[in-house]
C-alpha cells in the first residue's frame, strides 16, 4: 500500500503557518488547510496510480489534536482532496491521525506494517518511525528540504510526474515481487 502524506507532498508546505505561539494552520475558523495550492507533479502522479491502483493508494495526514479544529482540518481537507483528486477513493482511503502514523496504521490493520507498506512523506520524524516499524520510507524532496537530510530513498516534486509515476511502479512491482527494494537512491 501506498500512503501519502498531503502537506509537502500532495499540497506546498507553508513553513509561515507552523510559526510562532498560535500558529495560522491552528486557527479554529481560519480553514487554512481549505485553499492549499498543489504540488502539482505530485498531485498529477498521484491522480494516476489512484487510476491505476485504486485499492493500493491511501492518504494518510497528520490533524491536529482538540475535537474542534480536528473536525475542521478533517473537513478541509477532505473536500481539498474531493476537488483535486476527484478519483481518490475518499470513503475508504484517507487517513487522519493525532498520532504516530506507524501506529495508526498498524492498528487499522490490526498488525505490524511491513515492508509493503510504503510511506511517502517530507518529515523525517515519521519517515524513521515507519521504517523502524518494519515499513518502507521515501522522502519527498520539496522546496523547504534536501535529500542530504535523509538516508533513504527519496522523490522530487520537481520531477515531471510520468517520472514520479514511473519510480513508484516500480517500487510496488519491486515489493510485490521480491518482498524488498533494490538499494539506492531515485530521484
Amino acid at each position: 500500500m501506498f500512503y501519502f502524506d498531503m502537506d509537502g507532498v500532495l499540497v506546498k508546505y507553508d513553513y509561515g503557518a507552523y510559526e510562532g505561539n498560535e500558529p495560522v494552520y491552528k486557527k479554529i475558523g481560519g480553514h487554512y488547510f481549505r485553499h492549499l495550492q498543489p504540488e502539482v507533479n505530485m498531485l498529477a502522479a498521484f491522480n494516476k496510480l489512484c487510476i491505476q491502483a485504486p485499492d493500493d493508494v491511501y492518504v494518510l495526514t497528520s490533524v491536529s489534536e482538540g475535537t474542534q479544529i480536528k473536525n475542521e482540518q478533517i473537513i478541509d481537507k477532505l473536500l481539498w482532496l474531493t476537488e483535486n483528486a476527484p478519483k481518490f477513493d475518499i470513503g475508504s482511503h484517507f487517513i487522519a491521525t493525532s498520532s504516530s502514523k506507524r501506529n495508526t496504521i498498524a492498528d487499522i490493520k490490526g498488525m505490524p506494517i511491513t515492508k509493503k507498506d510504503v510511506l511517502i512523506d517530507d518529515y523525517n520524524p515519521n519517515l524513521f518511525k515507519w521504517m523502524s516499524a518494519g515499513g518502507i520510507a521515501i522522502k519527498c524532496i520539496n522546496e523547504i528540504n534536501s535529500s542530504d537530510s535523509w538516508p533513504g530513498m527519496y522523490i522530487n516534486i520537481n520531477e515531471d510526474a510520468d517520472s514520479i509515476l514511473t519510480e513508484l511502479k516500480n517500487i510496488w512491482y519491486n515489493l510485490l515481487m521480491y518482498g524488498e527494494l533494490s538499494s539506492g537512491k531515485f530521484q
